[in-house]
Formats: structure tokens, sequence, C-alpha cells
């Protein structure tokens, strides 16, 4: 079981992984690039040697590289569809590159088009990245609060996401974010509801395909279809939901990352790691 948190790469990938050294994470996350633009900052092979090293030094297990925010998959429109398959095709080649092996993935919105429509349009994304796509790395989809049209907020449409890709469960999985399920619908306040949302997941999904949870409280209520993280203990979950989620047995080989701002991400992260019994 690993502990980290999302950081910034604006002093780049050498920068956000000593950063994660000094938060004593062993697992950490960053954005491929600027996560509301298109232009990539360059990355040496020194940096990725060097990021390499540092991690090495400092028993970080794991890192994930984030898709900008502007991905869409499930796009009516062919020219945001169509980019974002592009996108998505080079950020898969610069996880591989920088030694991370997985990327994760807002799935996107459809637009007014439906649901059943957003996840074949999806799906045949998936598809024509799968054309283009030489990596190793592993996409995960991210769960969604179901904002809007998206797509992808219920463990029934990404199941049906998953299978419908034809991808083997060594290329694609998921990410289970706790403030989306939360604003989707799924309880986990206490115990009890832990344990029904993880048996659904592990009956739906599978845990074989969750890689990641992002652990963030909410600051909206269950159901309100809204994504809004507050600070661990701090939001509508409560401590109480946590530490029945670090502790359960099907997620003791989990990586666990917060995506909470400063002041307060670094306690986020410690009080994760206090919680397992």
């Amino acid at each position: 079981m690993n502990f980290g948190a999302h950081f910034s790469i604006k002093d780049g990938l050498v920068g956000a992984t000593k950063e994660a050294v000094e938060y004593g994470a062993t697992t950490f996350q960053i954005f491929s690039r600027n996560p509301r633009g298109r232009g990539a900052k360059e990355i040496t092979a020194e940096d990725i040697a060097n990021a390499a090293e540092i991690r090495e030094e400092n028993g970080i297990k794991s890192f994930y590289v984030h898709t900008p925010y502007y991905t869409n998959l499930a796009s009516p429109k062919q020219k945001t569809w169509g980019m974002s398959i592009g996108s998505v095709v080079k950020d898969l080649e610069v996880a591989d590159e920088i030694g991370s092996g997985f990327f994760v993935m807002h799935i996107g919105h459809h637009m007014g088009k439906g649901i059943d429509w957003g996840i074949q349009r999806v799906i045949a994304g998936l598809k024509s990245i799968a054309e283009k796509d030489k990596s190793r790395t592993k996409i995960l989809l991210e769960i969604t609060a179901g904002q809007g049209t998206e797509v992808g907020n219920t463990f029934e449409e990404l199941e049906r996401i998953i299978t419908g890709s034809g991808y083997s469960d060594d290329k694609i999985g998921m990410v289970f974010d706790t403030a989306h399920a939360f604003g989707a619908g799924y309880d986990l306040r206490t115990p009890g509801a832990v344990d029904k949302t993880m048996g659904e997941l592990g009956e739906k999904i599978g845990f074989d395909r969750l890689q990641l949870i992002h652990c963030n409280d909410s600051a909206v209520p269950l159901g309100s279809h809204k994504d809004r993280h507050e600070h661990i203990g701090q939001g509508e979950i409560g401590e109480e939901g946590f530490r029945a989620l670090v502790n359960y047995p099907a997620l003791k080989d989990k990586d666990f990352i917060v995506e909470t701002k400063d002041p307060g991400r670094r306690e986020d992260i410690e009080k994760l790691e206090k919680m397992v019994e």
C-alpha cells in the first residue's frame, strides 16, 4: 500500500519527484503537460534518468501521468474527438518514456447525445487509440461525478467501456476517485457503506482492474453530481469512511493519492497513513 499526492510539474519531472520525496510519498501523480493547455514542456533524457534515480533511492514505488482536462473521447465534435485521440496516444508514449507506465484519463462528456451514444463514442475512440498506440502504458479510466453530460459515473458504464474496448486487463483499468464516486451516489461515510460500495465495485468491475484510489473528501453531499474536493475528514465523507477504505482487504495492494491543495495536503497523506491498522 502506497500513499502520495498530485504534484506540480512547474519545475519539471525532477522537481515533482523531489517534492514527492519531501512529502514522504511512496507514489505520486503529475499532469503530462499544462492541464488546461496543449503545450507540453520538454522532458530530457537526463531528467528521466535523474528522476528514476531519485525514486529508487527514496523508495517511491510508482507514479502516474494524468490527462489534461480538455481531453474528451465522448465528444460529438469530430475535431475535439480526433484531437483527444491524438493527445492520448502522445501521452501514453510520454508515460512510457518517463518510466511511469500508467495514464489516468478523464473519459469525457457526450454533450447531449445521450449516455449510450457517449459510451459507444468512447469505445470507438479507445479502439482508434489502440491502432496507433505502441506503448506499454496502462490506460486507467477515472470514475466521474456525473456533472452535466459526463460519461462514466457508474460501475456499469465503466464496465461497458472497459469490456467494449477489447483491451486486455494489463492494458486498461480504472481509478476510483472517492469524491467523484460520492458525488455520483456511492456512499462511503461508514464501514457498512464502504463494504457495500466496494462489494459492488468488485462484482461489476473486479479489483484486478482497480489500480489506483484518488482519496479526496467531498465538499458537496452524496449524489450531488458535483466534483468538489475537500481535505480528508473535513468533508461529507469524513474520517470514519476513509479509515474503512484504507483498511478494506481488497485494497491492501493499491496506491492511494490525494489531490487536495496546500495548505493541508501533507496532513492528508499523514492522516491516511495513520489510519492503516
